[in-house]
């Protein structure tokens, strides 16, 4: 029988393969593939129909601690406290791509987070992932924990949460203030709800889109309520969402990363990696390939202006979109 390598000596092989850094990977083995390779492979590693888009959690083997400080901050300002169990402290939703730094007794240790798309676990939601964990075409990433894309808190026609305790702990943790529902209120799809099953801290906001056809012409007239909400800053950390958080909930993902400058690689590679959720049906390029048809028509540039200038052709005030640009970009 093939023996397994030790523990040890595989922590070592990841260490000189990312140049000495400890870097932990919080992507499933599936959803690496899928962001190392071809968009258009999306299919091999996904479909729709299982949930699969909950990363893994960042793994810290602490011995006999029971508690360990963590903070992106190497003076442990704003740390936070984890606790162990068994000697392994689980932590999920960290940033991406970036370097954290914890106490284990008197000693100080540090991680960087892998790169990638920042996909998040909160119990009972699935397709969760901050829209921040992109970089635009200059190289510079979106801010994150500022807003995320998720799917439905309650169950559509009823006030039922699908969001658990645990998840809505995780919420709280990520310090959402802002829950903005695309559901339609005709029909009853949202519930009926008129406050956030958040909780009574969190703002409700509810700009009703349509699905049924061509999103993009069906919603013209909403879209300025849509980015009223997106571009007042006092709004932030924002959750937005429609019922499964990939069709509505995917095109306003899509015109704020285009807006913000990001490569049409990870418009696709954004909008295909709801596959990973529980979305009954698996997405396919076509969408993200007509939404990019549309824009491209506009005059402009970039892909950035001419999403801009197709946003205020429809008209959506350019005070809104100035402020989403300067919210969410770092320049």
């Amino acid at each position: 029988m093939k023996k397994s390598l030790p523990l040890i000596l595989l922590l070592g092989l990841l260490l000189v393969s990312c140049g000495g850094k400890d870097v932990r990977n919080f992507h499933t083995k599936d959803q690496q593939a899928y962001l190392d390779g071809d968009y258009r492979n999306y299919a091999k590693y996904a479909s729709g129909k299982e949930e699969k888009s909950i990363p893994l959690p960042i793994t810290l083997e602490v011995g006999k601690e029971v508690e360990i400080s963590l903070s992106m901050d190497e003076d442990f300002k704003d740390a936070k406290t984890y606790t162990a169990n068994n000697g392994v402290v689980e932590i999920y939703n960290l940033y991406s791509a970036t370097t954290y730094y914890y106490k284990v007794g008197n000693k100080t240790k540090s991680f960087e987070t892998s790169s990638g798309v920042r996909n998040l676990y909160i119990d009972g939601v699935t397709n969760v992932r901050d829209i921040g964990s992109y970089t635009k075409e200059d190289g510079k990433a979106l801010k994150q924990g500022l807003l995320y894309r998720t799917s439905k808190f309650n169950k559509d026609e009823s006030t039922e949460l699908m969001i658990t305790e645990k998840g809505l702990a995780a919420v709280r943790d990520l310090g959402i203030k802002t829950e903005l529902d695309l559901r339609q209120v005709s029909g009853n799809e949202n519930g009926g709800i008129t406050t956030s099953p958040l909780g009574s801290n969190v703002a409700y906001y509810s700009v009703p889109m349509q699905s049924s056809g061509n999103i993009m012409t069906l919603n013209k007239d909403i879209m300025d309520d849509v980015f009223a909400i997106l571009g007042n800053k006092d709004n932030y950390p924002l959750a937005f969402h429609c019922s499964i958080g990939t069709d509505r909930t995917g095109y306003i993902a899509f015109l704020v990363e285009a807006l913000c400058g990001v490569s049409e690689d990870t418009l696709y590679r954004d909008y295909l990696f709801s596959n990973f959720g529980m979305i009954y049906g698996i997405r396919t390029y076509n969408t993200i390939e007509r939404y990019l048809n549309s824009i491209n028509d506009v005059e402009g540039s970039s892909l950035s202006e001419k999403t801009y200038n197709y946003l205020k052709d429809n008209g959506v005030n350019t005070t809104y979109l100035d402020n989403v640009k300067e919210i969410l970009t770092n320049n």
